[in-house]
């Protein structure tokens, strides 16, 4: 009677991913969600540890390389013709003006550091593991 109804009923298995093709051929966005499921929080710690390296890396180098950003404002608003530059160096801190940039920057360099983080993303997370929960 029991291997009857093992016959009777379907084996429960796992459902085959739907995201087979994902790595593969699928767009960078669903790769990034792919990575974030499947890596969890060592990806997200990777991704973040990646973010805010490149900003302060970028910010010092502003800082240290003696960049204007608000220089930098002039010029364009010389280039365009339009007459903002003399509120921008009235009411913009060049600290914070620098740091606005430099944030800007980062989000403009997602388009480089996503690809990078999850190609490299499998290797980094498995070295983690072995390294911190090694016996």
């Amino acid at each position: 009677m029991i291997g009857a109804i093992r016959l009777v009923r379907p084996a429960l298995r796992r459902p085959p991913p739907s995201n087979t093709r994902t790595l593969a051929t699928g767009s960078i966005k669903e790769r990034f969600n792919h990575m974030r499921k499947e890596y969890g929080m060592g990806f997200l710690i990777y991704f973040g540890v990646a973010y805010v390296s490149t900003g302060a890396v970028l910010y010092g180098a502003v800082e240290l390389g003696g960049v204007d950003c608000l220089e930098a404002f002039e010029r364009l608003d010389a280039t365009l013709g339009t007459s903002i530059e003399p509120h921008i160096r009235k009411n913009v801190n060049p600290k914070l003006g620098n740091l606005a940039v430099v944030a800007a920057v980062n989000e403009a360099l997602d388009v480089v550091r996503i690809p990078i983080v999850v190609a490299t993303t499998p290797a980094v997370v498995n070295a983690a593991r072995r390294f911190l929960f090694r016996k």
